[in-house]
C-alpha cells in the first residue's frame, strides 16, 4: 500500500492519489492495525481532497478519520465524525466502505457501553452484507454481535451469543480463516 501511495504522489494526479488511498492505503493500514500510518494517510486523503475540491474522497477521509479516532482511544469523537459522514452527502449506501464503517461505527458504540446502538448498526452491516454478497466479513460481524450481547445486562443472551459464535466459527472455517 505505501508503495503505491509513493507510486501516486510522484505522479502528482491529485484523483489517482485519492484513490489509492481510499482503496488502499487507509484500509490496510486499519486492517492491520497501524494506526500511525493510517493516520499518516487519513491526512494525506483530506489535504488532497481539500485542495482540489473533491467532496467524496473527503467524506470517504472523515469516515476513516472517524475509524482512526475510534481505534485510538477516543470514542465519542470518532462515532460523532462517523455518524457525521456516514448520514451527509455524498456517502452513499452504495459506498465502497459502507460495511467497514458499519463495523468501526458499532465498536464506538461498544466502546462507550451502548451495546444495543452497536447492536443495531451491526444488524444494518450484516443486512448491508448479505445484499451486497460481501461475505468477507461475516464471521467478524457475528463475533462482534455475540461479544455485545454478552456486555449487555440482560438476562438470557447467552444462548444466542453462543449460537451467533457457533455461525462466527462456520463462516472463519468456511472462508479458510
Amino acid at each position: 500500500a505505501r508503495s503505491v501511495v509513493d507510486d501516486a504522489v510522484a505522479f502528482g494526479h491529485a484523483l489517482s492519489l485519492g484513490l489509492v488511498l481510499v482503496v488502499a492505503a487507509c484500509p490496510v493500514a486499519l486492517l492491520v492495525g497501524d494506526i500511525e500510518a493510517a493516520q499518516r494517510f487519513v491526512d494525506m486523503l483530506l489535504s488532497t481532497s481539500t485542495i482540489h475540491a473533491i467532496d467524496l474522497y473527503h467524506t470517504e477521509g472523515s469516515c476513516f478519520s472517524g475509524a482512526v479516532l475510534v481505534r485510538g482511544g477516543k470514542p465519542l469523537e470518532g462515532r460523532a465524525l462517523l455518524l457525521r459522514a456516514m448520514n451527509g452527502p455524498p456517502y452513499m449506501e452504495s459506498d465502497l466502505h459502507r460495511v467497514e464503517m458499519l463495523i468501526e461505527l458499532a465498536q464506538a458504540f461498544a466502546c462507550t457501553g451502548d451495546f444495543q446502538q452497536g447492536i443495531d448498526v451491526l444488524d444494518e452491516a450484516l443486512a448491508a452484507s448479505a445484499r451486497r454478497e460481501e461475505r468477507w466479513c461475516m464471521a467478524e460481524l457475528l463475533r462482534m454481535k455475540a461479544e455485545m450481547l454478552l456486555g449487555m445486562d440482560a438476562s438470557g443472551p447467552e444462548s444466542y451469543a453462543e449460537e451467533l459464535l457457533q455461525q462466527s466459527l462456520d463462516w472463519a472455517r468456511r472462508q479458510g480463516a
